[in-house]
């Protein structure tokens, strides 16, 4: 269930309490607001458990984006790397080229 859901339905209850505090008796009153509170703390206590839940999944979903970053960033280095011997290579191949046409 919603957890908004839930705490507006506490509340209505809660609201529908005092309605009767104004005609009930004080005893079942209090029995239904230490009802009421109970249930508040349990929907809180589960709010919080989704919350931990919650900070561990982005907790692992960071450190999954940070290895496929690093991943990324060694392939994107490799290939920079090849790319700059290529280049070298290149550079050197026009330098004999040049110089047998300067002979």
């Amino acid at each position: 269930m919603n957890v908004e859901v839930e705490i507006l339905d506490l509340q209505l209850r809660l609201q529908a309490l005092e309605a009767r505090s104004c005609t009930g008796g004080r005893d079942a009153v209090l029995a239904g607001l230490a009802t009421a509170r109970a249930e508040i703390v349990e929907v809180r206590s589960g709010v919080g458990r989704d919350f931990e839940i919650l900070n561990f999944e982005i907790a692992r979903l960071r450190e999954r984006f940070d290895e496929s970053c690093k991943a990324s960033l060694a392939e994107t280095l490799t290939m920079l790397e090849g790319l700059r011997f290529q280049l070298d290579d290149l550079g050197l191949r026009l330098d004999r080229l040049l110089a047998k046409d300067d002979a």
